[in-house]
């Protein structure tokens, strides 16, 4: 199997070669450029970009070539992040699936390193789990789930994504469209971690989002969005 280093020289050799060998044309604006005598001459009917003088065996790649390469590109590059991405490679383990069930989201990998030992190095990975309501707890290293921690979503979760926020102001956005709403158009949505009035959190992933005609004024219209139950659970008119 290629090496990770193998995969990112032969990703940038594509990128190189994209860049380099795209197609030269007809120069459409003769004596745009200062002559040069280092390369062909700027003037018309001459080839556009100048060629170096003395030139030989070039090779013009057309408009299929590229979009090939460009392709081969994105191909390798998400290759590498499949490769190096921790947190995909955590969901093979049968603990971390057994946690996280069917629905979850993956909320961030940060590197974490040992108090006393700088040698200590390992991949804190954070998901939370919508189909077991609770925050997953990922100690990653050497290629290995090393351990697996839960906590119940009523005793702590972690920050929303922006992924979150997204998904909850679609879901809020749609039940005003199915509600035969017609200003939710016009509309500025925001979305931020919600919890109860005693401060503690929700035993489910919830989010509050409000949809204003400018940001700092009222909202003109509220929801609470269940992540977990993927529903609006309140809605309020607020204007």
């Amino acid at each position: 199997m290629d090496s990770v280093f193998q995969i990112r020289r032969r990703a940038l050799s594509i990128v190189l070669t994209a860049i380099f060998c795209s197609s030269a044309h007809a120069h459409d604006n003769a004596g745009a450029v200062p002559p040069d005598g280092r390369f062909t001459p700027n003037e018309a009917g001459a080839e556009f970009p100048p060629q170096p003088r003395r030139i030989e065996n070039v090779r013009q790649f057309g408009q299929t070539q590229t979009e090939a390469l460009q392709q081969d590109t994105f191909a390798a590059a998400a290759l590498v992040a499949r490769v190096e991405d921790p947190a995909v490679s955590a969901l093979s383990n049968a603990s971390v699936s057994a946690e996280l069930g069917q629905r979850y989201a993956h909320l961030s990998t940060a590197r974490r390193q040992g108090k006393w030992d700088a040698a200590d190095v390992w991949q804190e990975i954070v998901y939370f789990s919508y189909s077991e309501n609770q925050t997953v707890n990922v100690a990653y290293k050497n290629g290995r789930v090393v351990s697996v921690n839960t906590s119940a979503a009523s005793v702590d979760q972690p920050a929303l994504s922006e992924v979150e926020k997204a998904e909850a102001l679609s879901l809020a956005r749609q039940y005003w469209i199915d509600e035969g709403n017609s200003q939710i158009g016009t509309l500025t949505g925001y979305a931020i971690q919600t919890f109860q009035d005693d401060g503690s959190p929700f035993p489910s992933r919830m989010v509050y989002v409000s949809f204003h005609v400018h940001s700092p004024e009222p909202p003109v219209l509220v929801n609470w969005v269940d992540l977990s139950a993927q529903q609006v659970v309140i809605s309020e008119v607020a204007q």
